[in-house]
């Protein structure tokens, strides 16, 4: 009986398999590799970028940074990955196998002189896209040329780079008097237009987190085993305790007229052909109803019990 489910339950496993690798791989390639730097009311600089890579092995990647760190600052999760760094701003990542998504942290480097505070970000080659959020109580001295998206949420501007693009970033800190709103020159065709922090903006949603391409894959093969599992006995059961249609039933009788038979005995009295006969004795003995034994190396049958009635 086991076997008879085994028979069929390998072939839609097989497609399973091959359909949930196609739809993770699939959703693998939708997620987003993103930089987030986030200037703070008190002009420091976070930056937080979020990295897939394969999590089917070990692998090593170099990645260029949107900023310069500050030595000592960068944090990363899984603690499993190794990051080290390299020269020209850029960073060694190191991941174990089935490690997908790594998430990395630290604090931008800046320069300040007279009052204003310089750095420069760059969109990396490996990012998908970059958003820069800027707390309102930051003049912006220079503003981006290359922008894809511009929002104002809460207390932050939101600003979205152009793929390939460079800031020169250079800004003060406001004295803003309670109660004031202040506002914010952003870049627009033909010249700039001014909008106040009261014009509340959703931010646009950042790509949506995915589980693991691993667990992904399982769940689908698991719930649709199950499902054909439960069609499976369904179908065994209306049709009967022990699936023997006519030709099985032929096969019987040969037998136990003639209490063992080889395969040559049973084909002479049924006419079956030898893969038809083949199949449907290993059918019955996988289902314990015959048994064989060999005798000067042939193959012989024998009824071990009486089918079920139908």
């Amino acid at each position: 009986m086991f076997s008879y489910y085994l028979k069929r339950i390998l072939p839609v496993a097989m497609s399973l398999l091959m359909l949930s690798a196609l739809f993770t791989s699939t959703v693998y390639s939708q997620e987003a590799n993103r930089v987030l730097i986030v200037i703070s009311s008190d002009g420091t600089i976070d930056v937080f970028l979020t990295i897939y890579m394969d999590p089917s092995s070990d692998s090593i990647a170099s990645i260029d940074l949107p900023i310069q760190p500050i030595s000592g600052s960068i944090s990363v999760s899984p603690v499993d990955v190794v990051i080290q760094p390299l020269p020209n701003n850029t960073i060694a990542i190191l991941k174990p196998r089935g490690v997908s998504k790594i998430d990395i942290s630290y604090i931008g480097s800046i320069n300040v002189s007279e009052g204003i505070i310089r750095t420069s970000i760059k969109y990396p080659q490996w990012a998908d896209n970059l958003t820069v959020r800027v707390h309102r109580n930051i003049v912006l001295i220079s503003v981006p040329v290359n922008i894809t998206s511009f929002s104002i949420f809460g207390e932050y501007v939101i600003i979205g780079l152009a793929k390939g693009s460079r800031w020169d970033l250079e800004y003060t800190l406001a004295q803003i008097t309670p109660g004031a709103v202040p506002s914010v020159e952003t870049p627009a065709i033909g010249g700039t237009q001014t909008t106040t922090a009261t014009q509340s903006i959703a931010p646009t949603t950042s790509a949506p987190e995915f589980v693991s391409p691993l667990l992904l894959a399982g769940v689908i093969v698991g719930v649709g085993l199950a499902v054909s599992l439960l069609i499976l006995i369904r179908r065994r059961k209306s049709e009967g305790p022990e699936y023997l249609d006519s030709t099985d039933k032929e096969i019987l009788r040969v037998i136990e007229k003639l209490g063992e038979a080889s395969a040559r005995d049973i084909m002479s009295h049924t006419n079956l052909p030898k893969t038809t006969l083949y199949r449907r004795l290993n059918k019955m003995i996988s289902m314990g109803i015959i048994g064989t034994k060999a005798k000067s190396g042939i193959t012989y049958y024998y009824i071990l019990r009486k089918p079920e009635q139908q």
